[in-house]
Formats: structure tokens, C-alpha cells, sequence
């Protein structure tokens, strides 16, 4: 599939998820889109720039593992924290309740 094919579906995704929606909503609906587009942007940048080189580092198997190794290893275990903060962060919005509206009697 295309990217340009891929890319108008999400935005087109986006966009019914919008549709709809109270002003307040929609700006968390943004913000958790933002936060996770985000987070496959980190995902991105840890497998080209740390996942490729420690593989390239441990094969072949049995091989014994170069110095610069637990520096990558470090770095991925942070980038896949973060990875996951981000993502549980984007979940608390979406699913945190909104404020109910008290109804004011008129008198």
C-alpha cells in the first residue's frame, strides 16, 4: 500500500474521530493524537538508531558482545520507557472522565 494511500486514511480516521465532538473533548482527542505520534517517532529512532547497530554488535550468536553494547542497551530500555509513558499518558486522556456539568436551578 502507498504511503500517500496509508497517510489519507489516518487522516481520514482522525478526522471521524473528530467529528462530533465538544470542544474540550476534541482538544484531548489532539493532544493523545500528538502524544502517540510522537511516541512512533521515538520507536522510529530507537530501531534505526540503537536496535540496528546492537544487533550488527551481536551476530553472529555467541559472539562476545562489544564494549559500546550496554551503552545501547541502556539507551533502548530508556526510549522503550519513554515509549511506554507516552502511551500510558495518551490512555489517561482518552479515558479520563470529563467534568460533569451541574445544572443551575432557576428560580
Amino acid at each position: 500500500m502507498p504511503a500517500g494511500l496509508c497517510w489519507s486514511a489516518l487522516r481520514l480516521a482522525a478526522l471521524v474521530a473528530l467529528l462530533g465532538r465538544e470542544k474540550g473533548k476534541r482538544r484531548t482527542i489532539v493532544a493523545a493524537a500528538w502524544l502517540l505520534a510522537l511516541t512512533i517517532v521515538l520507536m522510529v529512532a530507537d530501531f534505526y538508531v540503537i536496535y540496528v547497530p546492537m544487533v550488527g554488535m551481536i551476530t553472529p550468536v555467541g559472539r562476545a558482545h562489544m564494549a559500546e553494547f550496554a551503552g545501547y542497551h541502556r539507551a533502548s530500555m530508556i526510549a522503550n520507557f519513554a515509549d511506554v509513558a507516552l502511551c500510558a499518558i495518551a490512555a489517561a486522556l482518552l479515558c479520563w472522565p470529563a467534568p460533569q456539568q451541574t445544572a443551575r436551578a432557576d428560580s
